[in-house]
């Protein structure tokens, strides 16, 4: 019989729950690497969700990480019932979930069992990379993001959320103190053609032997000079120089653009995602 455990902490979970998130890294990438990246692991959060569900053997079949209303959510072949358990206790209890991602599979059992309704959803295509191509890259340079840049990049987050969501999922003070953080916390890249900024990258997160890499955006009146190439190649070679052997990103399925681009880089699609959003 299964058994569900609300963590009091995000170090609760990863200590007990350590050895299933490296079980398959990638696929976890959202739930080990956003529970990894948090700033008070030791302080319980009344605000954040984070639970295990374990078998008869006392082995986690199945986690969900909520720090906010959009859930992440990670499982393997044998965690049906408990994905089910997990969508019983949301509906139940109340918490907030206006979304929920995860490997594909795994987010529409949770959709099937939920009380909420099912209003639109993507599929996404993780890819990764172990070293780059060989390519010759747009005139400029990689650079960390400066706090004198903030103004601008938040701007180009603005532009990502319109282009990716139709919508910015955050008002502008929201996105400007996003950005801000991404910056004090050395996360942003930028690419500069002749002390310009003509793209952007975010190194989103990264768990024990991968890194993630998102928000890539460059202007529309900047694309077709490879801006968007150079930047992704570059950061690609920065972060695998820093002994993490994989990097990945994310592409929506139907982005043929994006992802025609990356593998010039030389990422490989590896897995599939799906990302489904409910009626509030």
């Amino acid at each position: 019989m299964s058994k569900l455990i609300i963590h009091k902490t995000a170090q609760e979970f990863l200590d007990q729950d350590y050895s299933f998130l490296m079980e398959n890294e990638l696929a976890n990438n959202l739930t080990f690497g956003v529970t990894l990246g948090l700033d008070n692991k030791n302080i319980e959060n009344p605000d954040h969700r984070i639970i295990s569900v374990t078998n008869e053997n006392n082995q986690t079949v199945a986690v969900s990480v909520n720090i906010s209303p959009r859930m992440m959510i990670s499982g393997n072949g044998n965690s049906k019932d408990s994905i089910k358990h997990i969508s019983e206790y949301f509906s139940i209890s109340g918490y907030p979930v206006t979304s929920i991602i995860g490997e594909k599979g795994i987010p529409e059992i949770f959709a099937d069992n939920f009380n909420k309704i099912k209003i639109s959803g993507r599929d996404l295509i993780v890819h990764q990379l172990k070293e780059t191509k060989d390519l010759k890259l747009s005139a400029g340079t990689l650079h960390l993001a400066n706090e004198i840049d903030l103004p601008q990049l938040a701007e180009f987050r603005y532009g990502f959320d319109i282009e990716t969501f139709g919508y910015s999922k955050s008002n502008k003070d929201k996105l400007y103190s996003e950005t801000k953080a991404n910056i004090k916390k050395r996360n942003l890249f930028v690419w500069k053609d002749n002390y310009e900024i003509v793209s952007m990258a975010v190194l989103m997160r990264s768990t024990q032997n991968i890194s993630i890499i998102g928000k890539v955006y460059t202007p529309k009146d900047l694309r077709g000079k490879g801006y968007g190439t150079s930047i992704v190649h570059s950061l690609s070679n920065e972060l695998l120089s820093r002994g993490l052997p994989v990097c990945a990103l994310f592409t929506d399925k139907l982005n043929l653009s994006s992802a025609k681009i990356y593998y010039k880089v030389g990422y490989r699609p590896a897995m599939e995602f799906t990302d489904i959003y409910f009626d509030n």
